[in-house]
């Protein structure tokens, strides 16, 4: 069996010409990178990797700032709206692909991810020989991260600093997160640094990485993020309108370093609206 012909009988709602035609494209390729072709024969337990095509593949016109790179690391200031990795109608324009452009790169990997349209600061290993020691870092808790955030005025004005410590999980509307009873699971430091008007700035310092826990903890102290439109109602997505970043920033991320015992704090030169 060619692997053609087990594509074909795997996903058989997908034409047989449509299969062909991705793999004379070149766009299924094997663990090495390198493109397969109809007579491939099939291989239980190997790996391919699919590059999707995308139509008409929204164009992000916003520039990524690289901060800093040595032969282990890249760390890059991502703007508002583009995502990290390829996601939905996002394929070329994603901050890992435009790095393997402008850099060549192949083998870079985020080593963490933020939200679309969350701005700042990100990490990504450059070679795969020394990528698990980063990514202990973040599996043990040892990577500091600092976000900043405009949100409203919350509910006890007179308060300036909050620990949250809840527990989090997934809402039953994709993808949705909620706050909910049950054994802590997620931690977060918000700090009120200033207020203009009917707004605040914050200061968060996550202490876990749950999947909108910023925005969650800061509703329970009755605040809303600038331009959220996922809290506190799940808002529909315009791919073209670029007018109204969501007002947070992944600030600061510090750690010592692995392989050197080098401090390092690298900070977002982006600032907020405020």
């Amino acid at each position: 069996m060619t692997i053609l012909e087990y594509l074909q009988q795997r996903f058989p709602h997908i034409g047989s010409e449509i299969w062909l035609n991705r793999i004379q494209g070149g766009l299924i390729r094997d663990a090495s990178g390198t493109g397969i072709s109809q007579d491939t024969p099939y291989k239980a337990g190997m790996k391919l990797s699919y590059y999707r095509e995308i139509p008409e593949e929204p164009i992000i016109p916003f520039t990524e700032n690289i901060i800093f790179q040595n032969e282990h690391l890249v760390v890059v200031c991502k703007p508002h709206f583009l995502p990290v990795q390829p996601s939905g109608p996002y394929v070329t324009e994603c901050l890992l692909n435009r790095l393997i452009r402008r850099l060549g790169n192949k083998q870079l990997v985020p080593l963490h991810r933020i939200d679309r349209e969350t701005a700042g600061i990100v990490l990504f290993s450059a070679n795969p020989d020394s990528r698990k020691p980063y990514h202990k870092l973040f599996s043990a808790g040892k990577i500091r991260k600092i976000y900043e955030a405009i949100g409203t005025i919350p509910l006890d004005k007179t308060q300036s600093e909050w620990l949250i410590e809840n527990r989090i999980e997934p809402a039953s509307e994709w993808p949705m997160m909620k706050n909910t009873d049950g054994p802590v699971n997620a931690r977060t430091l918000i700090s009120k640094i200033d207020e203009k008007n009917d707004l605040a700035k914050f200061r968060i310092e996550p202490f876990t990485g749950k999947g909108h826990q910023i925005r969650l903890h800061l509703q329970i102290i009755g605040s809303n993020i600038l331009n959220d439109r996922y809290h506190p109602k799940l808002q529909p997505e315009n791919h073209n309108n670029f007018e109204n970043p969501l007002q947070l920033l992944a600030k600061q991320i510090s750690f010592t370093d692995p392989l050197s015992g080098e401090k390092f704090e690298f900070t977002s030169p982006r600032e907020l609206l405020f």
